[in-house]
């Protein structure tokens, strides 16, 4: 009989995590930094945007322009600061993250079901395209999943202790502790995964007193040290919400969405991950004498961790301000993953198919990535970079030369602006596009002007601006234009 041995599993990991590495890192500064991207770069430097001289600037940073803790902004501060500000840099960190979350849910698997459910979760994250993807991104994405993961691994340890009727390990808990912190401190989905075990916690060992002990020192601990941003929270969530504005209210069709963000397939495969779900759901709601030890507390738990956190975030958004964002639900997908190895494990009983059938899972995602998708060689970041470069290598006398920007924020010189100096294009009159900058624009009548929009959400549609734009041409020519990826760019002259 065919069997995998401890060798072949050592094999087998290898090469998932080989692969694994090789397509988070690979192309790490192909694309141009994005609108997100830009925005942990600026508001963790000295900018317009902010003035950043150290930790604490960093920390009153965030609290006022955005609607995030402040952890994963400390990574980019120290790179630009001690090491540089290339966007492989910028990215390097989260391309580490994600390597190791394959490690990680590898280990969760081996640890809670055996080394074939490890092995499949692991091989489903190394070739995922989502995770993927926010490997490549100078965002908290990567951070989140990886501290996601651990943070399981850790509360699933020390409720494993509490069935048994053991009392916890401290390093079960301690780490636990930490990563549940860390997590927190990076994404508030992440805090509110915590709350999540927290209450899953309380709810499974609601009559054992000594493990309800335990709970309330772990999450109390938690919860001291989190307490300090508190403060911080609340004024974002007062005076910062306009910056998720943007987010629709969910509708069923969002769940088409979050599918195949978990499993980024052809849809010709999808069914194969729809029925190990289905099974997986099934297979929890089985009696309970069926099975044995904690394996059937350890099924509802990663149940309750894959179902539970999205579907309150879609009741919520629908009933109050929307937050259903794929990306946000990051913190489950680890539990989709685990949960789809372990159905496969019970469907399957031998280990030739469940070989041939791994092997698919992986391979799908893979090929949908690489050649359905096109993903390292297609352009899906804004192009702020060419814009620059092709800027730089045109620009000419600064005092007869004006800029008139349009972009996503009303302020979008602020963004530009670092790329272009980067390109050291030096010293340079800048106005938004609006009522200013056609002021600006009559009063100062520059020999050039240049005129830029990098408005992915209006490129396009927004008839004024175009209108305008035609108006230049009674007393300006139009020298060159150039249109890239949710960016464009023209150089009018003076008549």
């Amino acid at each position: 009989m065919f069997s995998i041995n401890k060798k072949r599993t050592t094999i087998i990991l290898a090469i998932l995590i080989a692969a694994g590495g090789f397509l988070r890192f690979y192309g790490l500064s192909r694309e141009s930094l994005w609108f997100d991207e830009l925005f942990s770069v600026l508001v963790t430097s000295s900018s317009r945007m902010a003035v950043v001289e150290g930790f604490s600037s960093v920390v009153s940073t965030i609290k006022n322009l955005d609607t995030s803790p402040p952890l994963y902004y400390f990574i980019p501060y120290f790179i630009q600061k001690y090491i540089g500000n290339s966007e492989g840099l910028l990215r390097f960190p989260s391309a580490v993250f994600g390597f190791f979350s394959i490690l990680a849910i590898y280990f969760t698997g081996k640890r809670f079901y055996s080394y074939k459910e490890g092995l499949i979760a692991a091989g489903l994250m190394a070739v995922s395209g989502s995770c993927i993807n926010y490997s490549q991104e100078a965002r908290p994405y990567s951070l989140v999943l990886l501290f996601s993961i651990l943070s399981a691994f850790f509360w699933l340890s020390v409720l494993k202790d509490f069935y048994e009727e053991k009392k916890p390990r401290l390093s079960s808990a301690l780490c636990y502790i930490l990563s549940a912190l860390i997590v927190s401190y990076t994404h508030y989905f992440g805090l509110y995964l915590v709350l999540f075990q927290c209450v899953m916690g309380i709810l499974l060992f609601a009559r054992n007193t000594k493990a309800l002990r335990s709970l309330f020192i772990i999450y109390g601990v938690i919860a001291v040290v989190y307490s300090p941003w508190i403060p911080a929270y609340f004024y974002q969530i007062k005076h910062n919400l306009i910056a998720i504005e943007w987010i629709q209210k969910p509708t069923m069709s969002d769940w088409n969405s979050y599918f195949y963000f978990l499993f980024d397939v052809p849809k010709i495969s999808a069914p194969l991950y729809l029925f190990l779900i289905a099974y997986g759901l099934y297979n929890v709601v089985q009696p309970a004498k069926a099975k044995e030890g904690f394996e059937s507390r350890r099924d509802i738990l990663v149940l309750s961790w894959f179902v539970i956190p999205p579907l309150l975030i879609y009741l919520k958004s629908i009933l109050s301000f929307p937050v259903f964002l794929p990306r946000y639900l990051i913190i489950s997908l680890p539990a989709g993953y685990l949960l789809v190895a372990g159905a496969l494990i019970k469907v399957i009983k031998k280990t030739r198919g469940q070989l041939v059938i791994s092997g698919l899972l992986i391979i799908f995602p893979l090929y949908n990535l690489v050649f359905i998708r096109d993903y390292y060689r297609t352009v899906a970041k804004t192009q702020w970079r060419e814009l620059s470069k092709f800027i730089a290598e045109r620009y000419e006398n600064a005092n007869s030369t004006l800029f008139i920007e349009r972009g996503m924020t009303g302020h979008p010189s602020d963004l530009l602006r670092w790329y272009f100096d980067k390109e050291k294009l030096g010293k340079r009159k800048e106005v938004a596009y609006g009522v200013k900058g056609m002021k600006v624009l009559a009063n100062t009548k520059p020999q050039y002007l240049w005129v830029t929009c990098v408005d992915p959400l209006l490129m396009d549609s927004d008839e004024k601006f175009y209108r305008f734009l035609a108006s230049l041409k009674s007393g300006m020519d139009l020298v060159v234009y150039r249109k890239y990826h949710q960016a464009e760019a023209w150089l009018f002259k003076r008549k």
